[in-house]
């Protein structure tokens, strides 16, 4: 678990040097945009498609595991058993080719690679590895092998009783996934597989892969939690990305990068009053040139210009809207509604962020059906209080937590402690926002099951 946590970690920590390296850099024209917003694509992914391959390998790994243990029991299976062996190699050969395409972190840099011209991570060819596997040799078909594990399960629920264990969890959820995925082979009127390639992937490989994604949406586990949490980010960034590539690609006028230079002791406004007849735009232009507001630009400086399309509007970029966003204020979040006036009271900038944190935290995990990833783990787990080492894993939750938001470049601190009414916990942490105008966010809630 240490080593899949350090491989997820370093992951981030190249994604997110590549963006900082991404908003450094001083481009003259759409195609040196586009060149590294692909680098920056192609970096994400791999990393999304390589946390998943780990998590894949120690479901594979885990399961094997419990199925060597049930092979120890001593229980007659009978001719059943041989499901259980071939169940055992194809985990191993689906672990251990999976293990051999998972690409190490470069040791040079992120930035070093994407001066070449490189993506900062690369991928493994899983979907290759995976379309073409036929590493399940059971020789005789599926309703064989559906009987046999119904058989291995009557038998384990006779020695273990009705009592819940890992394994007997893990051979109810084999049984069940091999009967739905030979009604969806019936369904569609194929019939005839037996074994070999055709069995792997309309079969096996199928029922190998959802069980190990049930194994994986455990959230109790820390590991799957930051799995999550980065693969999130990760995501994010690539839809971002893409619409900069998307953008720079266009053959639209509006969307190509214009630039402009900066004459005599013009200031920033004066460039936006120019270029785009709305000095109010000043703000865009320094959030496109990373430059810190109040500085003076030098006279013959190159600036990028944003595109006509994003500055129709008249009150042009606002960090506190744009990046850290502008929502309708409904009231302290544990307390009541403000009365209402006639209008919307909206709150926004650094005020909308805490606002949106704090509502993340107190909202348990799962709770809705359409955004399962939204939420904490903190609600649940401050019912289950025992000792310093609770309230530690309640402070990780919540900074996982905090983490999955986009607005968030990093976590300076986090706490839980004990709170004067028995049974909550207080939490505290502070934030530091992303953007040109970063800036730190405290965060204090009482916490209650």
């Amino acid at each position: 678990m240490a080593n899949s946590l350090n491989y997820i970690n370093n992951i981030w920590t190249q994604a997110y040097n590549s963006v900082v390296w991404f908003s450094n850099q001083s481009y003259s024209n759409a195609s040196q945009v586009a060149l590294q917003a692909s680098n920056l694509y192609q970096t994400f992914q791999a990393g999304v498609n390589s946390i998943t391959a780990l998590q894949l390998i120690n479901a594979f790994s885990s399961q094997n595991i419990l199925l060597q243990q049930l092979e120890a029991l001593p229980i007659s299976l009978g001719s059943a058993a041989s499901a259980i062996t071939y169940k055992v190699t194809q985990l191993s050969s689906l672990a251990a080719g999976l293990s051999g395409l998972l690409p190490s972190i470069p040791a040079s840099s992120a930035s070093s690679l994407l001066n070449m011209s490189q993506p900062a991570l690369n991928t493994g060819d899983y979907t290759n590895f995976l379309n073409s596997f036929s590493g399940d040799l059971y020789p005789n078909g599926i309703s064989t092998n559906i009987a046999n594990w119904q058989t291995i399960q009557s038998n384990l629920i006779s020695y273990y009783g009705n009592s819940p264990t890992n394994l007997l969890d893990l051979v109810n959820s084999i049984v069940i996934m091999n009967q739905a995925q030979s009604g969806l082979i019936a369904s569609g009127g194929i019939t005839g597989i037996t074994s070999g390639y055709y069995y792997n992937q309309a079969y096996s490989l199928p029922v190998a892969l959802a069980l190990a994604a049930y194994a994986y949406s455990d959230f109790s586990d820390y590991t799957n939690q930051q799995a999550l949490v980065v693969k999130n980010a990760l995501q994010a960034l690539s839809r971002n990305i893409s619409e900069t590539l998307l953008s720079a690609l266009s053959p639209s006028p509006q969307s190509q990068v214009s630039t402009t230079m900066v004459y005599g002791n013009e200031s920033l406004q004066d460039v936006a009053n120019r270029t785009l007849g709305n000095f109010e735009l000043w703000e865009e232009i320094a959030v496109l040139n990373n430059i810190t507001p109040g500085s003076q630009v030098p006279a013959g400086t190159s600036l990028i210009l944003p595109p006509t399309s994003l500055t129709s509007g008249a009150s042009g970029f606002s960090y506190n809207v744009n990046v850290l966003g502008q929502d309708i204020y409904l009231g302290p979040v544990s307390g009541n509604m403000p009365q209402w006036t006639g209008d919307f009271v909206t709150v926004s900038g650094p005020a909308n962020l805490l606002y949106a944190l704090s509502r993340r935290l107190l909202t348990t995990l799962g709770t809705f059906v359409y955004h399962p990833d939204y939420g904490s783990r903190l609600p649940p787990e401050v019912g289950a209080v025992q000792s310093v080492g609770s309230l530690q894993h309640i402070a990780a939750f919540g900074k996982s937590c905090l983490a999955s938001d986009p607005r968030v470049a990093s976590i300076i601190q986090a706490s839980a402690s004990g709170s004067s009414q028995p049974g909550l916990v207080s939490f505290s942490a502070t934030v530091q926002t992303i953007g040109p105008q970063s800036q730190p966010v405290v965060i204090n809630e009482v916490i209650q099951p």
